[in-house]
């Protein structure tokens, strides 16, 4: 009857050490491979904006993407005359229209026909980008006002007052980690 309980008691530690590694094992991995699950509607999508305007007869042109919260590329492309403008000293300068922040100055740089800059829009909402553009002794500027939208399922679950709630009923997109 001893060996009985010594074997019992054997047999419950050892299905006890195999369960808790395996947990162990588990909780290890989640740790280390983190998968998100977010409603299609909540992710955020890179897209392009363009837009155009025509200041003092010079044609700008504005492109940028991917329209993200963070570094988005700034393509701008200047005409006058059916000419493209060379030699231009380019500056953009963004702020956010809804919020009190200091601006953000980026210089952009000649690529081919194109000038290219990089600016730091760092939240959701609207941005005003101030080309400065400085073309043979003179200046011109324009404000291009760039939006960063909120991702629709979130705009529909406030639009409804339930945004603790799902705000789509389309299955979760599992999402990996950047590697």
């Amino acid at each position: 009857m001893r060996y009985l309980a010594v074997a019992g008691f054997l047999l419950a530690a050892g299905a006890t050490l195999i369960l808790s590694s395996r947990l162990f094992d588990a909780a290890t991995h989640a740790q280390t491979t983190p998968h998100l699950v977010a409603a299609p509607l909540l992710v955020l999508h890179p897209t392009t904006v363009s837009q155009a305007a025509r200041v003092e007869g010079v044609d700008l042109a504005m492109q940028v993407r991917p329209l993200l919260p963070g570094s988005n590329q700034v393509r701008l492309w200047l005409r006058q005359n059916g000419q493209e403008v060379r030699g231009a000293r380019i500056q953009l300068v963004s702020t956010m229209a809804e919020m009190r922040m200091p601006p953000v100055v980026a210089p952009a740089r000649t690529a081919g026909q194109v000038y290219l800059a990089h600016v730091d829009l760092s939240m959701l909402g609207h941005w005003w980008v101030e080309v400065r553009a400085a073309i043979r002794g003179r200046l011109l500027t324009h404000r291009f006002l760039v939006n960063l939208p909120l991702p629709a399922g979130l705009l529909s679950a406030l639009e409804y007052g339930r945004a603790s709630t799902p705000a789509v009923s389309a299955p979760p997109v599992r999402m990996e980690p950047h590697r």
